[in-house]
């Protein structure tokens, strides 16, 4: 079957008639007749397609003319009533030929495409290769959109079957999985390809695997005044448009959006300095919201882990954001700035921001960097139930503050960015987070000494009281550590 064909049916996937109960006795063009498109509005999520009444009828009379896609028969569905996740397999009699697509994330599958970033394989993915074995064909291709895509990936590179893949905006995998696969991966690369809208936001998370990827020009559809960022990702926008009509082919070839490039570039250095604990804080975090906002109330999602990890989940990814905008800015001048450049544009576009606006931009985003503004507004949004802190009073961290406060000293009054001033208003708004010094902990202390007016000698008598306190809790230890052996002697004697 051809790319075109293939995309259609990873559109009608979306179409509860094609996995409903009984649907294998069907073929394609006898399902067609029993869709009933006044039931097709708009729609602003992600959990399907956000497509037209008007744009369904245009695919459905397309594929209603396409005779060899209308032969095809149901051969196998699958239809986890537990995740939401559905799956197809197509069958081509004459042609003896089988096409299986999975459709995109399921109501309770989106922790799974978080979760992904940490590990080699997946709950959705390992049951998706498994039900995919039990398909009895040996001329087969796999497909899949969104997630649906992610999933037709990796069955090409594990299945024991060797497919042909041809995949639909899927987001990329782990550096866990592709370590693991990394041998199996060279070896079938060249059969897999990966179609992606060129704005499309979820084909740019993690690391790509496609031997072959190809990002499809598309502004839209039949109504293109109704198109949000979000309708970049539907299926349906990766067919060309022309006078308001969906044609019967891929849209036109083109390059990806920079803004994407970047948010890819991201994706990739996030997953190489970020240790596998924070990934998984963070990820996990993630998934969860979205497992909230998109599950439509049937998903599973752990409020514990969205109050706990909140706060610090967000500030790190910005944190590492940040980093990696200023190593790109150094590294690559030119992509930096077309990616911010991207940014502001799709900003204004979605968000319809007055162009008087935009030259604040700068004078925000150097602030914002400076006085660390996203973690004070993610401090000051999200609740956390439970925080760890750790202090440092290491003789180095003395003598560190000590040189802190020396310079403190010595500094020019006529210094306006050094006033302490803007530390009141950061110590005000987030308590001075040290999370947020990760790379500048000497900028932490003295911003600690100017809102105290600490001098060295205060400074030496709060290492003081913490090395009395600290031999008052060792002392206290040790006696409790005397008891608790007294008591084990006692039960010895009993055994």
């Amino acid at each position: 079957m051809t790319e075109t064909q293939i995309l259609m049916l990873n559109n009608l996937i979306y179409d509860p008639v094609f996995t409903s109960e009984g649907a294998e006795a069907f073929s394609v063009g006898e399902l067609l007749s029993f869709i009933d498109t006044d039931q097709y509005k708009k729609q602003g999520g992600l959990s399907g397609p956000a497509t037209t009444k008007e744009e369904w009828e245009n695919m459905i009379r397309l594929a209603k003319e396409d005779e060899e896609l209308c032969r095809l028969r149901i051969a196998e569905t699958k239809n986890d009533t537990r995740t939401g996740a559905k799956a197809i397999c197509f069958y081509d009699e004459e042609k003896e030929e089988a096409v299986v697509v999975f459709a995109g994330t399921g109501y309770n599958e989106w922790r799974d495409n978080f979760t992904a970033g940490t590990q080699t394989d997946t709950k959705q993915q390992i049951d998706a290769l498994e039900w995919f074995e039990t398909l009895d064909y040996e001329n087969i291709t796999v497909s899949g959109h969104s997630k649906g895509g992610n999933k037709a990936m990796y069955i090409a590179v594990c299945s024991e079957k060797e497919v042909d893949c041809i995949a639909f905006d899927g987001e990329g995998f782990s550096k866990e999985f592709c370590e693991k696969y990394q041998e199996k991966m060279e070896e079938r690369k060249e059969n897999i390809v990966l179609y992606a809208n060129y704005r499309d936001f979820v084909s740019c998370l993690l690391y790509p695997i496609a031997g072959n990827v190809i990002f499809l020009k598309n502004d839209g559809g039949i109504a293109p005044d109704e198109l949000s960022f979000g309708g970049y990702h539907c299926p349906d926008a990766l067919f060309l448009h022309k006078d308001g009509e969906i044609l019967y082919a891929l849209a036109e070839q083109g390059e990806r959006e920079e803004a994407i490039q970047l948010l890819a570039e991201f994706t990739i250095y996030f997953m190489e300095k970020a240790p596998k604990g924070e990934r998984v804080q963070i990820l996990s975090f993630l998934g969860d919201v979205m497992q909230r906002l998109m599950g439509k109330g049937k998903g599973e999602y752990r409020n514990d882990i969205v109050r706990s990890f909140g706060a610090d989940a967000l500030r790190d990814i910005l944190i590492y954001f940040r980093t990696f905008l200023k190593e790109k800015e150094k590294s690559d001048p030119e992509g930096y700035q077309k990616g911010m450049k991207s940014f502001a544009d799709l900003a204004n576009e979605f968000l319809n921001i007055p162009s008087v606006l935009e030259l604040t931009i700068p004078f925000f985003s150097y602030y914002a960097e400076k006085y660390y503004f996203f973690p004070v507004m993610m401090n000051k949004t999200i609740s956390i139930e439970k925080a760890v802190v750790i202090r440092d009073f290491t003789q180095e961290t003395k003598e560190r503050m000590i040189e802190a406060a020396k310079e403190r000293d010595r500094e020019p009054f006529w210094k306006i960015s050094r006033w302490d001033c803007w530390y009141r208003l950061e110590q005000e708004m987030t308590g001075l987070n040290l999370s947020a010094y990760a790379n500048n902990v000497d900028e932490y202390y003295r911003k600690l000494i100017d809102l105290n007016d600490a001098g060295t000698a205060e400074i030496e008598r709060i290492f003081e009281d913490v090395a009395a306190l600290d031999l008052l809790y060792a002392e206290r230890i040790e006696e409790e550590n005397i008891s608790l052996k007294n008591e084990i002697q006692k039960l010895q004697k009993f055994i």
